[in-house]
């Protein structure tokens, strides 16, 4: 169960990459999220809460890793 879970919100983060590169945060859609991805938009709000919290799980990785970079500098 844990792996299916993993897989959908890997899902949703690369549904969610291409959503706001394309749109911009203000005008990225949920919907069309949810519908790119295969996933409700039901699972979208209780694993990131609103749309910002998705954007938020999409930039991490990229914020992490320049926070990373400066502090080793």
């Amino acid at each position: 169960m844990r792996t299916e879970t993993a897989g959908v919100t890997e899902t949703l983060i690369e549904s969610a990459k291409k959503e706001f590169l394309e749109h911009g945060f203000q005008n990225a859609n949920l919907r069309r999220i949810s519908s790119e991805s295969g996933v409700s938009t039901g699972s979208i709000y209780t694993r990131f809460g609103d749309k910002a919290g998705l954007f938020s799980a999409v930039v991490k990785p990229a914020a992490d890793g320049l926070m990373e970079l400066y502090l080793e500098a």
